[in-house]
């Protein structure tokens, strides 16, 4: 497809429309930029769906099974990803002719979306490939994936990839003077929790037949085993992720309780979502951390804020006030 051509005929039906100047190459722009959109799109759902789909139909139907892991692996996908990329990074150059700057920043976006493509489609035929070896006899039993050429940050693109969704990586700062033992007043109110009912009385259950048989002093929290709020906190997170539809049961989620800092203690959602476009995605991460933020106060745990400049005057105030106070006295 010769662009620059497509370019010139645009920009010739548009000055034989009487439309020069400015107003002509924003209007150059506009079209040529809902043009390559359209097309890209265009060849997006006939590569997904109709090439795709004849693929998938032909190798479920083969003998082999090197074919099946081609398709497993999305090789045919990421291939078809690059040519797309290729033909937008050469249509740039007569879409954004007329504005320098932009042109330069499309090209430079265009170049590093081509390498992510290639990375992928290296890293889908590799992994094809370990597949394909690890269905033989002969090296099934050796290391295959000991020797991936790939960094972790890169696995979690392909992971991204291969579920069609998103990862999830954030934490919630607990302030850690919030984090106490759980006594039986705050463990009455959690009990009503229904997704806490039945996990917290078997936990209950066992930590009370671990205290009788060690004859445990229970006038004193220290001793023997009890349950914490923010354990309880996590294990709340834990099953709200794994009831939440949007949330993916095939990749790894689970909340973990990172290393304290100046920021309080860190208890991290680590999740991936279904939804693979931005806009809902954005949605079901904002959903879960609007909910736990919620909920933290139910487990008598703070969220960790640092102290504003209005905190801090309150607090010098509130101290003069008491020293005030003192004085008086």
């Amino acid at each position: 497809m010769n662009f620059e051509s497509l370019s010139d005929q645009l920009r010739n039906y548009l000055e034989n429309q009487g439309i020069f100047g400015d107003k002509m190459h924003l209007l150059h722009l506009i079209i040529g930029f809902v043009s390559l959109a359209a097309i890209s799109y265009l060849i997006w759902f006939i590569t997904r769906w109709i090439i795709i789909g004849v693929v998938r139909f032909t190798v479920t139907r083969t003998k082999v099974g090197w074919d099946d892991q081609l398709f497993n692996y999305k090789v045919f996908r990421t291939l078809a990803l690059i040519f797309i990329v290729v033909m937008i990074a050469i249509a740039v150059p007569a879409v954004f002719r007329d504005y320098p700057k932009l042109e330069n920043l499309a090209r430079m976006t265009s170049r590093i979306y081509i390498v992510l493509s290639i990375m992928f489609a290296v890293n889908a035929i590799l992994n094809a490939s370990v597949g394909i070896l690890e269905s033989n006899e002969k090296y099934r039993d050796k290391p295959l994936r000991s020797y991936t050429i790939v960094s972790e940050s890169f696995k979690n693109w392909r992971g991204m990839e291969e579920s069609d969704g998103r990862r999830i990586k954030h934490p919630l700062n607990i302030k850690i003077s919030s984090v106490r033992f759980c006594n039986e007043k705050l463990y009455q109110k959690l009990v009503k929790i229904q997704r806490l009912r039945e996990p917290l009385k078997n936990r209950q259950t066992e930590i009370d037949i671990f205290n009788d048989e060690n004859e445990v002093d229970r006038s004193l929290l220290l001793n023997g085993r009890h349950m914490i709020n923010i354990g309880i906190f996590r294990l709340y997170a834990e099953i709200f992720l794994e009831l939440n539809p949007l949330i993916s049961k095939e990749m790894i989620f689970m909340v973990r309780q990172l290393q304290p800092s100046e920021n309080g203690l860190p208890i991290e959602i680590y999740s991936f979502s279904v939804e693979e476009r931005l806009e809902k995605f954005e949605t079901v991460a904002a959903d879960i951390f609007n909910h736990l933020l919620a909920a933290a106060p139910y487990f008598e745990l703070e969220i960790f804020q640092s102290p504003s400049g209005s905190d801090m005057r309150a607090a010098v105030q509130n101290k003069q006030q008491k020293e005030s106070w003192e004085e008086n006295l």
